[in-house]
């Protein structure tokens, strides 16, 4: 606690900046907005946490007098009303109340009525040739053009390997929005290596209604992406980019098919794609 004090006398005094380096210092600052709250804290308080010494807290002791006390509860009671309304009032669609609700849905294996794959044309897309390029959508394994919609493509055939063979009892309509697509460029790929990094959104909706049987879950479906000598040896094996990636997402399709939510909660970095790199 003396180590703080002497931060809140220096920053106190010399602005935020650090009292050897004189460079302003993100942690001091955030020291002192702590500590400027607690001038809030009756004296008495303030005394045994910080051991008042007027030296190393310049402010003084903050009264609460009773005009103050009564200004901070009506203000905390008008905030209490604005933030009531807000929440009676806005507009929310029947996917956010059902996944703001909290209710745990459990469904059992999926049967495909139909696929809806979106792209979202307001996805970013980035050609440029660095190691980690801004962007929502970065492919290079299609000739130049639309990445769009040849990233639209790749997860219209994951789909349709993921429905080859499964057999479920509760029909549904999946739908999958993607967020972010970023797989390696050409310098990363032939040097160092990376993740191929994937996220969408998957949604479950009633054939009939279009209501969500499930509430939205954003799925991450990372990649390992070789680089250097491994990834042209993987180019030989005809293990290219595109390849990997339709079987990588076939393989987590075809597990939220056959469990809903199993990958919601998923973390980590898949190495190699089941089912093609090794056995399943």
């Amino acid at each position: 606690m003396q180590i703080i004090e002497d931060v809140y006398f220096w920053t106190a005094i010399r602005g935020v900046r650090h009292p050897k380096r004189g460079g302003f210092s993100l942690k001091n600052l955030g020291i002192v907005f702590v500590l400027k709250k607690m001038r809030r804290i009756p004296a008495a308080i303030q005394e045994h946490i910080f051991r008042y010494n007027p030296r190393k807290f310049p402010h003084g002791v903050y009264q609460m007098t009773r005009s103050r006390i009564l200004a901070a509860f009506f203000l905390a009671l008008g905030l209490s009303a604005c933030g009531s309304y807000d929440m009676s009032s806005r507009n929310v669609s029947p996917e956010e109340a059902l996944r703001d609700s909290g209710v745990a849905t459990t469904l059992a294996a999926i049967e495909v009525v139909d696929t809806k794959i979106i792209v979202p044309r307001s996805l970013k897309v980035s050609e440029a040739n660095s190691y980690l390029p801004s962007g929502d959508i970065v492919w290079r394994g299609d000739a130049f053009g639309d990445r769009h919609a040849q990233i639209e493509t790749i997860l219209n055939d994951s789909m349709k390997m993921a429905r080859n063979g499964h057999v479920g009892s509760v029909p549904a309509v999946v739908e999958i929005k993607l967020n972010r697509f970023h797989a390696l460029t050409e310098k990363t790929r032939y040097s160092v290596g990376g993740v191929h990094s994937v996220r969408f959104e998957l949604t479950l909706r009633d054939p009939q209604t279009g209501q969500a049987l499930a509430p939205t879950r954003e799925i991450r479906a990372d990649l390992k992406g070789y680089g250097g000598n491994r990834a042209l040896e993987a180019e030989r094996q005809g293990l290219t980019q595109k390849v990997r990636l339709t079987h990588h997402l076939a393989n987590v399709f075809r597990a939220e098919l056959a469990q809903p939510g199993s990958m919601g909660g998923k973390r980590g970095v898949t190495q190699l794609v089941a089912g093609l790199e090794t056995k399943e």
